[in-house]
């Protein structure tokens, strides 16, 4: 149907020109109830059941080539139901539960950097020569 802004102008062209025809000279014809009617006038008879279905032509549908998508691939391990999830820390299994050993007196309760059983070097690496302390020794 024709705005109210195209009406005025064939109304305009009527009273300039004289001759714009019928009303429905400016309609578009999908909006006719005779179209309409020619739209839904054929049938679709349902079919019984798969036995009567079209046997399609022999063609292999094929899956789309994948691409690898830019980016750290997700993992392929999934969390069970029964794994504890703490979600404060990110979705990361939290430590409650465990028990800490300290690697210097192999003790429960506390790490290397809290041990207080006589070791002096605490918190310092040992090297591999057996030297505890950060320095090297010279050679004569």
């Amino acid at each position: 149907m024709p705005c109210k802004h195209a009406v005025a102008s064939i109304w305009n062209l009527g009273d300039n020109s004289g001759d714009v025809g019928v009303p429905e000279h400016w309609v578009n014809p999908v909006y006719f109830l005779d179209t309409w009617r020619r739209t839904y006038a054929f049938t679709i008879k349902p079919i019984n059941g798969r036995s009567m279905w079209q046997k399609p032509s022999a063609t292999k549908l094929l899956p789309p080539k994948t691409v690898a998508s830019a980016g750290r691939p997700k993992k392929s391990r999934r969390k069970g139901m029964d794994e504890k999830v703490s979600m404060n820390k990110g979705g990361k299994l939290s430590r409650e539960g465990k028990r800490i050993t300290c690697g210097t007196c192999g003790e429960l309760g506390h790490n290397k950097r809290g041990c207080t059983s006589g070791s002096q070097n605490v918190g310092t690496k040992r090297k591999a020569g057996g030297s505890t302390s950060g320095t090297k020794k010279k050679k004569k």
